[in-house]
């Protein structure tokens, strides 16, 4: 950017507005300068509208007095390094491209629960007929060629029942309900 004598006569003028107007301490007038200075400076000046308050709540007139004192000590900086930008070139992008990818993979079979499910012996036999009765209806689901989503349909029942079973119960056939989400 050529830097003529006319932007550093602005600049001088606009520091110097600053002053008159934290001085003065005249609301309406502080934010008449700070919208200007920001539409003025806020496309030369990488930086010049950033970290300032905001202005919505400002009744006072507090956080305009301080942006203006903020805006005043960025262009006294810009005009003392020779009106160069180097905010721009402290500035380092940096991209980060962070996937993430998570493969489950169900390794116990439909004859390994079985046979742990017979070998609770906090059950009675009545029970373990009922849970080896619901891991068969969830190999028959699990095996048939439908879609997952009617897959998971059929097993909601068997889900709700499990949910009222204990915790070894649960636990026991949770990796069997999880197949359904396999793909085969």
């Amino acid at each position: 950017m050529k830097i003529t004598k006319e932007f550093k006569e602005y600049i001088d003028e606009d520091i110097e507005k600053c002053e008159n107007e934290i001085n003065k301490s005249n609301k309406t007038d502080m934010r008449n300068l700070h919208t200007t200075l920001i539409s003025k400076y806020g496309s030369i000046i990488d930086g010049f509208g950033k970290d300032l308050k905001s202005l919505f709540y400002d009744e006072s007139g507090s956080y305009v007095k301080l942006n203006l004192e903020t805006m005043k000590q960025k262009l006294l900086l810009f005009k003392s390094m020779n009106y160069e930008n180097i905010y721009r070139q402290s500035n380092t992008d940096v991209v980060f491209n962070n996937t993430n990818q998570v493969t489950n993979s169900i390794k116990i079979t439909f004859s390994e629960v079985r046979e742990k499910i017979e070998n609770m012996s906090a059950l009675q036999e009545k029970e373990i007929l009922e849970i080896l009765e619901k891991v068969n209806e969830l190999e028959r689901i699990i095996e048939s060629s439908e879609r997952k989503t009617k897959k998971w349909e059929k097993a909601k029942d068997i889900i709700k029942w499990v949910a009222d079973k204990g915790v070894d119960v649960g636990i026991s056939l949770l990796p069997l309900i999880l197949k359904i989400g396999e793909n085969k």
